[in-house]
Parts: C-alpha cells; structure tokens; sequence
C-alpha cells in the first residue's frame, strides 16, 4: 500500500473535498485545527521552501492522531524544483506520514511522482453520488437486516484481501456521507431512505473511519471486518 494518494479529475472544489475526507481518515479526526494536518497551497505557485517544510513536518512524530497528513493542493502549481524537492520524500516517506495530492490531470506532475502515488480519479459528482448510492444502499441494508450469523457469512466477500475490505470502509464512508448530505438540505428527490438518526449515521462513519486506519496499519482484513460487520449498523 502507497503511502501517498494522488487525486485527479472532477473540480477542484470536489478534489479538494475527497482530499479531506482522505486525511479525515488517515487522522481518525477532522482536519480542522488539527496539529498533525497541514495544508500546502500558493496563490500563484507553490515553491521549493513550502516542500522543504514538509519534509520538516514529516519528519516529527504524530502530536495525537497515528499518522501525520499533509495535504498539496493544486498541486499542478509546484514549480519544477519543487516537484523534484518532493520526488525525494516520496522516494523514503516516514511510515508514521501520508501525503495527498490533488491535480486535474497526470500530467500536470512529473510521472515520477504519479507513479509512486496511489491515483484516485473522480468522475462527474453528480453520476458518482447517484452511482455510489444506488450500488452501496442494498449492501447498507443488507447488513442492517442481517443477523450475526449472516454478517460472518458476508465478512468473506468483503475482506479476501486489504484492498478489498478498504474498498468497502471507503464506499459505506462515500454513501453515508452522501446520506447526511441530503438529511441537512432536507433533499427527498431521489434520495434513499434508511431508519438512523444523524448521530447513528455519525458513529458508523467513525467506525469505519477507524477501521481505515487500521487496515491502512496492515491488521488483519478478515478479523477487523468480522468485527466491524457485527456491530453494524451500531
């Protein structure tokens, strides 16, 4: 598993977005007023100087979260000295720090970087919203009616390999996100009904955002989703 993500597509307001909610996860926490979360942007570039901080950063312990997450954004505007001063942190990351990158496109970077990134391209937000609630509303509802007997018959489909158990935590994290989206505007069009109050949604989402953390330390995916899918919905 890569310990950088690098984010592409959509618009920058939606990268930035899902660049958050991948350090939300990395953290166990929100981002905001977060001593182990940094953000790099520049208004016109970014320089050498802002990439030789994090390798300041990086190089610390975590102050409380597990890892300590640095954020480029718009990463495209790092200057080409800046991009080789990062290829270099890259190359040996500290394991205890994650960095995140967002750009539109590839080759707005040096492949060199790319290609040690763990790439997540975002489609059209409204076809992904509409595609991740559709697909992942029958898996909700599914384990919601299912019995603990019946949850341990489903944690093989969901943990035969990490990347696979990540894949679930990262989804039901997507649907549910999207689910309080619609409770806040008060959206009935179109918008799926499951019987939980905002604050059981809230508590399943820092459970999974647990269990991302965990799976991204290497634990083993079978036994953390049997412990996940039997409290679940909590």
């Amino acid at each position: 598993m890569l310990a950088s993500i690098l984010i592409t597509g959509a618009d920058k307001e939606r990268r930035k977005e899902r660049a958050l909610t991948e350090a939300e996860n990395f953290l166990g926490s929100k981002t905001e007023n977060n001593p182990d979360f940094h953000l790099i942007e520049g208004e016109r570039s970014i320089k050498i100087i802002q990439i030789k901080e994090i390798k300041e950063k990086v190089a610390l312990k975590p102050f409380s979260a597990n890892n300590i997450v640095i954020l480029i954004n718009e990463a495209e505007k790092m200057t080409l000295p800046a991009q080789n001063s990062l290829l270099k942190i890259l190359e040996e990351p500290p394991t205890s720090s994650k960095i995140i990158l967002t750009t539109p496109s590839l080759k707005n970077l040096l492949p060199t970087i790319a290609s040690r990134c763990q790439i997540i391209h975002l489609s059209d937000k409204r076809k992904t919203d509409q595609k991740i609630l559709s697909v992942q509303l029958p898996i909700f509802n599914s384990l919601f009616s299912a019995s603990p007997g019946q949850k341990i018959l489903l944690v093989e489909k969901y943990s035969q390999t990490q990347e696979q158990a990540l894949e679930f935590c990262q989804n039901q994290i997507l649907f549910l996100r999207e689910i309080l989206r619609q409770k806040v505007q008060n959206s009935k069009r179109n918008s799926p009904q499951i019987s939980l109050e905002t604050k059981q949604i809230v508590k399943i989402i820092r459970r999974l955002q647990k269990s991302l953390i965990l799976l991204k330390d290497n634990v083993n995916p079978r036994l953390l989703m049997e412990n996940l899918l039997i409290s679940y919905p909590i």
